[in-house]
């Protein structure tokens, strides 16, 4: 093996264990901190991609379309094969390889029909990943609805609300085209994500080329590359800015990673994955920026971490929501 190829292996192993530990419960300041830098290296950086796609692959793996219908035929044949299917790594809703581990997350599809196509829909806490009938596949965040009309001369979706990441099968023939309300994104064979929040429509492009046409009459259009992220919206900046791929699709692998966020931003994010609600209450530090990376749906994970690392009191409130304080003064 010669100097480069064991550079490239050493990268590889260092990007696993990055991510190994970025999917513990809890991790330092100092750590996340040593992450970013050590990935500002674009050769870490490239590893490190190359290793989250490869677990995100893994995790995807279990719920993809094809192999739960699998599973669904062969459970209906022979007693023998429901043991066999039972020992299976995806059955047991979790995939290992090495150092890698594939965050848990709630899969659960609501598919329902409506008039002139078909209707996709995740409730708070649940994520699906749709096979579409071009070999497009879809991947559906918390609390979202995706509604599908394919026709002879085009795809249309509508994204109504919440966030998903489109891998487009390639068709010219066909445009693909995602309609969020306020803008509309066309593709004709590439990766991107595309989020509906607070009335904006933020759009990351992983692969390819994508087309971002704001909702607004006689509002130029945008060509993005990969990398790059557009935010459409009242008072949003009209033009393509640098986007971080690990940290803008991390929730893809069921992780929310946070880098310098204000502490209102993280909290409404965590929300998002969650029933049980985050609250901040008096003398919380609502600017304060933090680092930290949680699995989607870790409630106690982030208020323990959030209350130890910013001195903050806890106080449950309700059956379903937590309160976060400032800190309490020291006795007299």
């Amino acid at each position: 093996m010669n100097d480069e190829q064991l550079q490239s292996r050493r990268r590889s192993d260092e990007a696993a264990g990055w991510l190994a530990r970025l999917s513990s419960n809890k991790i330092s300041n100092e750590d996340l901190h040593a992450f970013w830098n050590w990935r500002r290296d674009p050769l870490n950086r490239a590893a490190y991609e190359r290793i989250e796609d490869f677990n995100a692959a893994a995790r995807r793996m279990k719920d993809d379309p094809d192999m739960r219908a699998a599973v669904t035929q062969a459970k209906s044949r022979r007693p023998w094969w429901r043991d066999l299917l039972a020992a299976l790594p995806f059955r047991r809703g979790a995939l290992a390889t090495g150092a890698l581990v594939a965050a848990g997350a709630v899969m659960v599809l609501v598919l329902a029909p409506y008039r002139g196509g078909e209707r996709y829909v995740t409730q708070v806490g649940e994520q699906t990943t749709v096979r579409l009938d071009d070999g497009s596949k879809v991947q559906l965040n918390t609390d979202s609805e995706l509604r599908v009309r394919f026709g002879a001369s085009g795809r249309k979706l509508v994204l109504e609300r919440g966030q998903a990441f489109f891998d487009v099968a390639h068709d010219p023939a066909r445009p693909f085209i995602v309609d969020a309300g306020q803008a509309q994104v066309r593709a004709l064979g590439t990766r991107f994500d595309v989020r509906r929040a607070n009335g904006d429509v933020e759009v990351t492009l992983s692969e390819g080329k994508v087309e971002v046409t704001p909702e607004a009459s006689g509002a130029r259009s945008w060509t993005l590359s990969p990398g790059q992220h557009i935010r459409v919206g009242q008072g949003a900046p009209l033009a393509p800015t640098p986007a971080d791929l690990a940290v803008a699709t991390a929730w893809t692998s069921g992780r929310i990673y946070f880098q310098d966020a204000p502490l209102a931003d993280a909290v409404a994010e965590v929300n998002r994955y969650n029933r049980e609600k985050i609250v901040l209450g008096a003398g919380a530090p609502r600017d304060m920026k933090i680092n930290g990376a949680f699995n989607t749906g870790d409630v106690k994970g982030f208020v323990a971490a959030a209350s130890e690392g910013l001195g903050l009191t806890v106080a449950r409130t309700s059956e379903h929501e937590i309160e976060l304080r400032g800190p309490r003064a020291p006795a007299g």
